[in-house]
C-alpha cells in the first residue's frame, strides 16, 4: 500500500476486479473493459497485459 499513488492503488484495483470478472466467465471482454469504467477497450487491453503479461482473450482461455 505505501509507495504508491493514489491512481496506481485504483489502476490496481480495477485490474483484480477486471481479473475476476474474467475468470468468472460470465462477462466478455467488452462487458468488464465498461465495467471497469475504461473508455476504450484498446487501452483495458493494454493495461491489463501490461499487468498480467497476456491479453485478456489470452488470459480468459488460459489462467494463470
Amino acid at each position: 500500500m505505501f509507495g504508491t499513488t493514489v491512481f496506481g492503488m485504483v489502476a490496481e484495483v480495477k485490474m483484480e476486479q477486471a481479473r475476476q470478472l474474467l475468470l468468472s466467465g460470465e462477462k466478455n471482454i467488452s462487458e468488464v473493459s465498461d465495467l471497469t469504467r475504461y473508455s476504450h477497450q484498446a487501452h483495458f487491453t493494454r493495461t491489463f497485459k501490461k499487468k498480467f503479461g497476456v491479453p485478456p482473450r489470452e488470459y480468459v482461455k488460459y489462467p494463470c
